[in-house]
């Protein structure tokens, strides 16, 4: 299915960049073109002691359809990373939307599975795996939540979504949503949380209800045992009671995730609000999201602070984006420079670039910066920013010109 739009767009003569699929004129033509395109996509980065990891996934070379995630990391000193470390087993036939996170028991990485575990059926699974040595040697992956699809009931019906990961010293959070079918659907949004270095899991409801939550990002803040959580989720539109569009929601633990509290409505009106982003830093805690009004306006970021770690929050403001739309947001405290720095995906030249602001009291963000030129038809999208030792690396999903190729910058 997903070959569809590019063979399309190829038949009729416009591009689609970001068409994952492969264009298959070839079931037409006598001298098919036998070359298979790279698609690597969904990086996450992260810095720990003096390391810079960075997972992402890709397709299979030998057209086999499948797609694996890989790791690739180096010394904050060093110009390269290493060659591309392979995370999942080969038993996966889709692994993808994978994360990453470090601490004292090592690497951890998660993503999202669609092998067949009973040799027959596929599934979509959460899959869990752990480097002790920061990425040498790897121990036995490990299933975290799998989906249920047909059986005797219908209503039993279940699916995962893509899974995040956050940790500190005491252990490590992961974070997905189980959408179940049904007359209630308890849909939920569930975490799953490691007190032993990611040998044992306990699973905790962070919210549940009967709608859609989805785009989840959990950071961790301050003390060793606090996290908090944005993601958006249908809601009743104001003033509009059989209306209901995608608002931005907010809640916390303090406990390591042994229980979530503190629901916060961020977004309360007509537009529409996607692709939360947080941070924590300088005793401010700040969400952004790309937002648009319903008149069809351009996409802007807005902005906004909590000073007691999400109890309650100020006024939303808009950063100086520039007139041209602005959205999927990428955002972390630079301790290094004591501010907020925050990355999205600009259409300010035309085609979606980098570009970035910075901020240091959640309120005044400087003029936008293009991080880096290139020559046109460079698509960059879904950008990921880390900070840590004093460093700052961003990661993006980047179109090769001429090729169609995508690769992963940094």
């Amino acid at each position: 299915l997903r070959d569809i739009a590019s063979t399309v767009g190829e038949f009729l003569n416009f591009p689609t960049p970001f068409a994952r699929g492969q264009i298959i004129s070839g079931i037409f033509s006598q001298n098919p073109d036998p070359k298979i395109r790279v698609y690597r996509r969904n990086p996450r980065v992260k810095i720990f002691q003096g390391m810079v990891f960075v997972v992402w996934s890709q397709n299979d070379l030998a057209d086999t359809g499948n797609e694996h995630v890989f790791l690739m990391k180096k010394d904050a000193a060093d110009v390269f990373f290493c060659n591309p470390i392979p995370i999942d087993s080969q038993n996966a036939r889709w692994a993808f939307f994978p994360a990453v996170t470090a601490n004292k028991d090592g690497l951890h990485v998660v993503w999202l599975d669609g092998r067949a575990r009973d040799g027959i059926h596929d599934t979509w699974s959460v899959y869990y795996r752990k480097s002790m040595d920061y990425g040498s040697t790897w121990e036995n992956e490990q299933l975290i939540a799998a989906s249920t699809f047909e059986s005797a009931d219908p209503n039993s019906m279940e699916i995962e979504g893509e899974p995040v990961i956050i940790s500190n010293e005491l252990g490590e959070l992961i974070i997905t949503v189980r959408y179940k079918r049904g007359p209630n659907q308890n849909r939920r949004i569930t975490s799953f949380r490691s007190a032993d270095g990611g040998k044992k899991w306990v699973e905790i409801t962070v919210k549940q209800d009967n709608l859609s939550p989805m785009q989840y990002n959990p950071i961790a803040m301050e003390g060793p045992k606090e996290a908090s959580m944005v993601w958006i989720d249908m809601a009743q539109t104001p003033n509009k009671p059989t209306y209901y569009n995608w608002e931005v929601f907010f809640m916390r633990t303090m406990n390591s995730g042994t229980t979530w509290k503190d629901l916060n409505r961020l977004t309360n009106d007509a537009s529409y609000s996607y692709m939360p982003t947080l941070a924590w830093g300088g005793n401010k805690l700040i969400t952004a999201w790309a937002n648009r009004d319903v008149a069809g306006t351009p996409w802007k970021l807005r902005v906004r602070t909590s000073t007691n770690k999400g109890l309650s929050w100020g006024s939303a403001l808009t950063i100086p984006t520039g007139a041209s739309s602005a959205w999927q947001p990428a955002m972390v405290w630079n301790a290094a420079r004591s501010e907020f720095f925050i990355a999205w995906i600009d259409y300010a030249s035309g085609i979606p670039d980098l570009r970035s602001s910075t901020c240091k009291d959640g309120q005044n963000w400087t003029l936008p910066i293009t991080i880096n030129s290139q020559p046109n038809n460079v698509f960059r999208y879904k950008p990921h920013v880390a900070s840590g030792d004093g460093l700052l690396y961003l990661v993006w999903e980047e179109l090769v010109p001429g090729s169609g190729e995508w690769v992963i910058g940094v």
